[in-house]
């Protein structure tokens, strides 16, 4: 889960209803947030610097997968591209 104004990613586990911080998962002001199909990473549009993060839910690490770290609107390499305010990801 993601809440607009918070820098990080909590867990929400349904059957329990217990919800808690992932550790290390800061990502600015999050956007939108999907799973693998696996179920191994987390990946989040992230909205104040705009790249697009990947979670890994075991290793607690956070990696940027694309996007330059500033706002823009560039096509290129993973490192080399811009996104504006990426709101959502899909898989």
């Amino acid at each position: 889960m993601i809440a607009q104004g918070h820098t990080g990613i909590r867990k929400v586990t349904i059957s329990t209803g217990d919800v808690n911080a992932l550790p290390n998962a800061y990502t600015g002001n999050s956007g939108g947030i999907t799973v693998d199909p696996s179920n191994t990473f987390l990946y989040v549009a992230g909205n104040s610097n705009s790249p697009i993060y990947k979670y890994d839910l075991s290793a607690g690490v956070v990696t940027t997968v694309a996007g330059a770290g500033k706002q823009g609107f560039a096509d290129g390499t993973a490192s080399a591209a811009q996104f504006r305010l990426p709101y959502g990801v899909a898989r």
